[in-house]
């Protein structure tokens, strides 16, 4: 077993900070970010063509399932990690090599990708992606420290900050494309490249200038690292990661049904699927930063009181709850009107999909807050083949669904049957950790 260490509670000069108030800033933080990302498919969706915008899509659909694999979840596993069995060093150390190795597969990626189509345009965006996505990874750990000292006020600062660099560039780039006579869609698709890698640019300066500064100098914690306690803790973390993995993938893998010849025109309708699809994002990840607002208080709760984790975790799903009522409201009554008002007119043929995709993210909020709370029972492994179930189900449905005439719609289908199965088999594992928290309880 990896030498136990000694981990600081609290910065010096860190004081306890309101629960209530922590939370209303961290969704306040993390809607601004969120908020940003779906600016940015706003924008390429007004300014370029659908095929830009799938490129954009199918870019993170190879980024997210490496860096998740590689990230092991280690800022979930620090915040549960309420013995202080590994320092912040060794955590620091194994994002750090996780990292590494993520930047190198997705390199090979690239090589890989301009052998096989000799396209720059959709080589150069997959490449912006992958940076923006490799600079973000760095700051997750230092966004653990935040919440273990319960300072989401700084988390929630750099949840801004990182919004601003991603909008900023779209914001101002894209518009400026017809007044300066780039009217042509591989002028457009030049301008909305650029604005990606400056958007790479900006999250690489948040995480130098804001985040680093604050979690190694003013952190006040132990830093140091042995080899072996950061093998022991990725042989720990492994199962959060594959979980990831595989949660991804069922996002994932139906995106690259759309890049392989079983898809006429691909890459647009991609477009048209991943950009229905960020509209619900917004409220599941909301979802999720309230809980993880609640991460560290869940983690405690669970291993003091099982009554007040049941509470805690109660109080989660009224939220989700409420946030999935709004969902399905605006799926409903003003689906076209708000597809037309975000995107484009082409959008509104789209409104059955969409109501179809909200309706699996409104069941996908509360498997959420299961999943989390899960987490903090630190039962890890029992998620794996959870979530295998629910891949198998997902491409079983991607592969019936998808190809075909009209691969929005079984995309849209295909969530649905995501969200039913992951719910099925998340449900029980919840009541595992129940039942065994109570019968360790009752044996004390």
């Amino acid at each position: 077993m990896p030498p136990r260490a000694t981990v600081a509670a609290a910065a010096p000069g860190d004081a306890p900070r309101s629960h209530v108030h922590s939370t209303l800033l961290i969704v306040a933080g993390t809607s601004a970010f969120h908020l940003a990302q779906l600016g940015v498919v706003v924008f390429i969706n007004k300014f370029a063509t659908p095929d830009v915008v799938g490129h954009y899509f199918f870019a993170m659909a190879i980024a997210f399932p490496l860096l998740l694999l590689c990230g092991l979840e280690l800022r979930a596993a620090l915040v549960a990690d309420g013995a202080r069995q590994f320092t912040v060093g060794t955590y620091l150390r194994l994002r750090s090599l996780g990292v590494t190795v993520a930047g190198l597969a997705l390199a090979a990626v690239l090589v890989w990708h301009w052998s096989a189509h000799r396209d720059p345009a959709a080589l150069l965006i997959l490449g912006g992606a992958f940076a923006a996505r490799l600079a973000w990874s760095l700051g997750e750990v230092g966004w653990g420290t935040y919440q273990l000292r319960e300072r989401l006020d700084l988390m929630a600062l750099s949840y801004f900050l990182r919004g601003l660099a991603v909008i900023g560039p779209f914001a101002v780039l894209l518009p400026l494309a017809e007044p300066l006579g780039l009217a042509t869609p591989e002028q457009r698709a030049a301008v909305a490249i650029a604005a990606l890698w400056l958007n790479a640019t900006g999250m690489l300066a948040v995480h130098v200038l804001f985040d680093r500064p604050r979690i190694v100098r003013r952190g006040g914690w132990d830093l140091g690292h042995t080899w072996r306690a950061v093998r022991g803790l990725a042989l720990q973390t492994l199962p959060l990661g594959l979980v990831a993995l595989i949660i991804n993938l069922c996002d994932s893998l139906p995106r690259w049904l759309f890049a392989s010849p079983l898809v006429t025109d691909g890459h647009a309708q991609l477009g048209y699927f991943g950009s229905l699809v960020y509209v619900t994002i917004a409220g599941n990840l909301l979802v999720t930063q309230i809980a993880t607002a609640s991460a560290n208080r869940l983690a405690r709760s669970y291993a003091e009181s099982l009554p007040r984790f049941l509470r805690l975790t109660m109080r989660l799903v009224v939220v989700a709850l409420l946030i999935a009522a709004g969902m399905l409201a605006l799926a409903f009554f003003v689906p076209r009107t708000l597809l037309r008002l975000l995107y484009t007119p082409d959008y509104v043929q789209f409104a059955p999909e969409f109501r179809l995709i909200i309706a699996g993210h409104a069941l996908a909020l509360l498997t959420n807050i299961l999943g989390i709370a899960i987490t903090q029972m630190r039962l890890y492994w029992v998620q794996v083949p959870a979530q295998v179930v629910t891949l198998v189900a997902t491409v079983v449905a991607a592969l019936v669904l998808i190809p075909g005439p009209q691969p929005v719609h079984g995309a849209a289908a295909t969530t649905v049957v995501r969200a039913v199965t992951q719910f099925a088999v998340y449900a029980p594992c919840f009541l595992l950790g129940v039942y065994a928290r109570a019968r360790r309880g009752t044996a004390s």
